[in-house]
């Protein structure tokens, strides 16, 4: 497995799980991320509303390390992201990221423990230990490891989802609109699994969302406009 450098984090936001400083990003002539900062520290939550053309899905982006940002500071754990080559950033990303999509975007023709055993066997990780991890995963969420994910529920496939992200121990785990797919029963039943990540597993817990009642739940909340990341006046 490759190896990712670090360097010591210089203050307390650099020593959380995840750590922005001034992040811009503009393509061509438009700024689409102006100056962002944002720390969320492990066993903590945090939510970022926003409309769409906001800059959300950009800072996911960057977040992820598929996209380098212009300016400014990406930090996860004691790892500066910004600087790094794409591949150096694919390989945090497998390590140290885990991420859970809107439509869970899971392989239909593998089953869902080959689904969750995925992101290990990329990082070249043993088989029988990913799969005994993987077991352990689907286990806890009440999912059978051998059905094929074509034929699981919209909440089962978010649940195949979520053990995919976690199966690396990740530090950090983005959700991107995890629960916009779902009805209003599996909506509540997903957002609560998907903000007891924190607690049970010490990550640090960043969710993008269009729903308040979701956004509610994390223990900080922003929202993003033009491209810009201020705190929340949402109640709940």
């Amino acid at each position: 497995m490759t190896q990712i450098e670090t360097t010591p984090p210089s203050d307390t936001c650099s020593a959380a799980a995840l750590s922005c400083r001034q992040v811009r990003y503009r393509a061509g002539r438009t700024t689409i991320l102006d100056g962002v900062d944002l720390c969320v520290a492990g066993g903590r939550s945090a939510a970022i509303q926003g409309r769409s053309g906001s800059g959300k899905s950009t800072l996911l982006a960057v977040l992820m390390g598929l996209i380098r940002p212009t300016g400014g500071s990406v930090r996860v754990g004691e790892t500066e992201m910004s600087t790094l080559s794409r591949s150096r950033r694919a390989d945090l990303r497998g390590q140290h990221i885990g991420v859970v999509f809107q439509n869970a975007e899971l392989l239909d023709e593998l089953t869902a423990i080959e689904n969750v055993m995925l992101p290990a066997l990329l990082t070249h990780q043993e088989k029988a230990a990913a799969r005994t991890r993987a077991h352990g995963l689907l286990d806890e969420l009440e999912i059978p490891a051998d059905r094929s994910t074509a034929v699981l529920s919209g909440g089962e496939r978010q649940r195949v989802a979520m053990a995919r992200a976690l199966i690396n121990g990740p530090g950090l785990v983005l959700a991107d609109e995890p629960t916009g797919a779902l009805d209003a029963e599996l909506r509540e039943t997903s957002a609560d699994l998907l903000f007891s990540l924190p607690a049970s597993t010490g990550c640090a817990l960043l969710v993008v969302t269009h729903d308040p009642a979701v956004a509610s739940r994390a223990d900080e909340r922003y929202v993003m406009d033009t491209g810009r990341l201020a705190p929340s006046t949402l109640d709940g």
